[in-house]
């Protein structure tokens, strides 16, 4: 590919993934408040999608089909020039889902008896949400594209790069719940 096909390509990935994550959080959104869930709920919701997500892409195995063709054609090319370390990367997003899905999982275990609704939505908490997860993704997908696009293949794939990762992720942490705190202590 050229730089340019790569560049647009690159551009129209970020700007779906932004529209795809912005519908799905409409529609979690909608449907906690149309159904007036309860946590345990939630919880069994979030960890049925992410278990689906983890073992649909573990069977899938080294096919780089997607339900949209941007994202078949990104996958089509960083496999390529990944090569093996596509499949590793591939392979621990899974099972990272799946792990997120067995925490879910003991979320609903451990609220079974809870008869508390979710939460009256309010609009600057969900507003506050999106913003992160979006910022969160876009790092994380800057830096991903950064690292495949300017590097020769089965070099971008080291300790250092997920070292800087877990950092990051630990800085997002810190400052979401920090957020949070100041929030809750500001009503």
């Amino acid at each position: 590919m050229k730089a340019e096909e790569i560049k647009e390509m690159r551009r129209k990935q970020f700007i779906m993934l932004n529209i795809v994550i912005i519908l799905i959080m409409y529609v979690v959104f909608l449907v906690i408040t149309l159904a007036d869930m309860t946590y345990a709920s939630v919880y069994l919701l979030l960890g049925v999608v992410a278990l689906m997500n983890g073992l649909i892409g573990l069977l899938k195995k080294g096919s780089t089909k997607q339900m949209l063709l941007i994202f078949e054609k990104v996958a089509t090319y960083e496999k390529n020039k990944m090569g093996k370390d596509w499949e590793r990367q591939r392979r621990l997003s899974y099972f990272m889902n799946i792990s997120l899905s067995i925490i879910m999982f003991i979320q609903v275990y451990l609220h079974r008896n809870s008869i508390d609704k979710v939460l009256q939505l309010d609009w600057p908490i969900l507003l506050l949400v999106t913003i992160w997860i979006l910022a969160v993704v876009n790092i994380g997908l800057f830096f991903h594209v950064r690292n495949v696009d300017c590097s020769s293949p089965n070099l971008w794939y080291t300790r250092k790069k997920n070292l800087f990762i877990i950092s990051i992720g630990i800085f997002f942490v810190i400052l979401t719940v920090s957020s949070f705190i100041i929030y809750i202590y500001a009503l």
